[in-house]
């Protein structure tokens, strides 16, 4: 026992070291403007800066916002509604995602370990290719309402009938790489209408209040799991979360930044 609690703190220890480690290397190599990245070359500098600076102006064109206007406007409210609640889902599958495999399918521990694993492989993958799609097609909206929606269908089924073992293992890992994709397309919305401080302080308003989610989750499914022993409840305010979260973003409605040829 002693011995695998000093492993899972050195386990603590060697997660949080590449954090550390780059943002050392984001203090002192990143720059702050794409005129001063030495990295890249001239003719890269230029296509970055005249892209950005047609974006900037494409957005003060429909309307020019400060940093109070942008925390206080409808939209921003709204897509700070369904990060919470998106973040409220996604750190109670992060803390609690093995035991509610193991505890619905009955699976070996091992088992349960390696399938998490492929959740989270296979998640990355639809990650990735959600946040290309969105770009190359320049539309974040339903790329991120859709996998909301999706998590919450496969939040609704899970529990309601006895579908199986590996039905329900194909149902938690869809939800789970929802949940990832939802994120790499949800910061493409409040971008393409807010300018640079606005941008910058709407995100930062939003990730404030998504922390709070994360921990609201989390302690919400403990909780209600310890009075019933079960998790038929966190299912329930899991999937009317995501449902919630992406009918708000689908309100949301804003108009696409022009395209531009990547060359």
């Amino acid at each position: 026992m002693v011995w695998t609690q000093r492993l899972a703190r050195w386990l603590f220890i060697i997660e949080g070291l590449p954090a550390l480690l780059f943002g050392f290397v984001t203090w002192f190599y990143l720059t702050d403007w794409p005129r001063d990245a030495s990295w890249l070359s001239r003719e890269e500098r230029d296509w970055l800066i005249a892209r950005l600076t047609a974006e900037s102006e494409a957005r003060r064109s429909i309307r020019s916002y400060t940093v109070w206007q942008a925390v206080r406007d409808w939209r921003i409210l709204l897509l700070t509604l369904a990060y919470f609640l998106h973040a409220a889902i996604a750190y109670t599958f992060v803390f609690f995602l093995p035991t509610i495999l193991k505890r619905l399918t009955g699976l070996p521990d091992f088992r349960v370990t390696v399938i998490v694993s492929l959740f989270y492989v296979v998640s990355l993958i639809a990650m990735q290719f959600n946040g290309w799609h969105s770009d190359y097609v320049c539309e974040h909206r339903w790329h991120t309402a859709i996998p909301s929606l999706v998590c919450g269908l496969c939040l609704l089924f899970i529990p309601s009938s006895n579908i199986g073992v590996w039905p329900t293992v194909l149902l938690l890992g869809l939800a789970n790489g929802c949940l990832l994709a939802f994120v790499i397309s949800f910061w493409g919305i409040p971008s393409a209408f807010l300018g640079e401080m606005a941008g910058a302080a709407s995100t930062g308003l939003i990730n404030c209040i998504a922390l709070m989610g994360g921990f609201a989750g989390p302690y919400l499914t403990g909780h209600l799991a310890a009075r019933s022993h079960s998790f038929e409840s966190s299912f329930l305010w899991m999937m009317i979360a995501a449902f919630v979260a992406g009918v708000a973003v689908l309100i949301v409605r804003v108009r696409p930044l022009p395209s531009h040829p990547a060359t």
